[in-house]
């Protein structure tokens, strides 16, 4: 019977727990899977072993709470700067700085103008360099923009899927160890008892 108890009753019984305080909804579930644990571990057993495993399997117990808030408070969430974020960063910086330089060119030539001093500016495609510079910054500004946005959202996904996988671990830690572990050891002393006492008959 021990044996049923295990990692997938640790899921059930708290892993919808939640802080701050658990909404209604939660706690009506969790007060559910306790329900189902505590039904399963004491089918047969007299009214008194059952009684103790519902009060080892109570999700409202102080300790149980006091020992899921250390649990999700020790539970490392902090995430690592992605590494193309450094090569992201560098492209924009240099988008932008081409962009200023672009500007600042083209200001310099109709300043020059307007003082009827006049620079050779080279044409690509017949077009003044100066657009080219501006054109090309500004477009791989957008891009690298809406790439690192894009890029973004992927590694949000994956560390709120990494974080869930540890504060699942965390939580069905206590569990095993607030829950299932003093549930099997009422199990195992009443097994224990019924055992001697079956031997003492025989004797």
């Amino acid at each position: 019977m021990s044996d049923r108890i295990g990692r997938t009753e640790a899921k059930r019984l708290l892993g919808r727990t939640s802080l701050p305080e658990p909404t209604a909804a939660a706690k009506a579930e969790v007060d559910l899977a306790a329900h189902h644990l505590v039904h399963e571990a004491s089918a047969g057993l007299p009214a008194a072993w059952a009684q103790r495993i519902a009060d080892e399997a109570d999700p409202r117990s102080a300790d149980l709470r006091d020992a899921l808030d250390q649990a999700v408070l020790g539970t490392d969430i902090s995430a690592r700067r992605p590494n193309w974020w450094a090569i992201v960063s560098a492209v924009q910086w240099a988008a932008f700085a081409v962009l200023v330089a672009a500007v600042v060119w083209l200001l310099a030539v109709a300043v020059l103008g307007l003082i009827n001093l006049s620079i050779d500016v080279p044409r690509w495609l017949g077009v003044p360099a100066p657009f080219w510079l501006a054109g090309g910054g500004a477009l791989v500004g957008m891009i690298t923009a809406v790439l690192s946005r894009w890029l973004a959202g992927i590694g949000a996904r994956r560390r709120a899927a990494a974080t869930d996988r540890r504060l699942r671990a965390a939580i069905e830690q206590v569990a095993e160890q607030e829950v299932l572990a003093p549930v099997r050891e009422v199990l195992d002393t009443h097994r224990t008892v019924r055992e001697n006492l079956a031997r003492a008959a025989s004797e």
